[in-house]
């Protein structure tokens, strides 16, 4: 090997290096926001058919919404839950944003889970 050819091996090892820390720093900033998107989906599901066996009324169901993403530490307020409940169905949608700082740029993901339930 030639003494050129030593700095070529360092320079490639090192980018890679580089674009491999860089691949894990953002998948560490954006997986909680989709983790904590795919439980609050998981919890409109179970909301939406409790409150369709129960009939609770819509406010109801947007406390438990919120009380639930309060939890996950998703930046939900009262005005992004939408509940529809009807004697046979109940629909829930929840529109919000989660902002990931990148150190060098923030950025806003859009969020807009929803569920429908409808009884026997």
């Amino acid at each position: 090997m030639r003494i050129s050819e030593k700095g070529g091996v360092r320079l490639k090892g090192l980018s890679a290096l580089l674009l491999w820390g860089l691949a894990g720093f953002l998948f560490m900033k954006l997986l909680p926001a989709y983790i904590g998107n795919y439980q609050l989906r998981d919890t409109l599901r179970q909301e939406a058919l409790q409150a369709t066996v129960h009939r609770w009324p819509a406010e109801m169901v947007v406390n438990h919404i919120v009380e639930e993403a309060i939890a996950l530490n998703l930046p939900i307020t009262r005005d992004q839950v939408q509940v529809e409940v009807s004697f046979k169905r109940v629909s829930i949608a929840v529109h919000y944003t989660v902002p990931v700082d990148l150190k060098v740029h923030t950025f806003q993901l859009n969020f807009s889970p929803s569920s429908v339930n409808r009884g026997l």
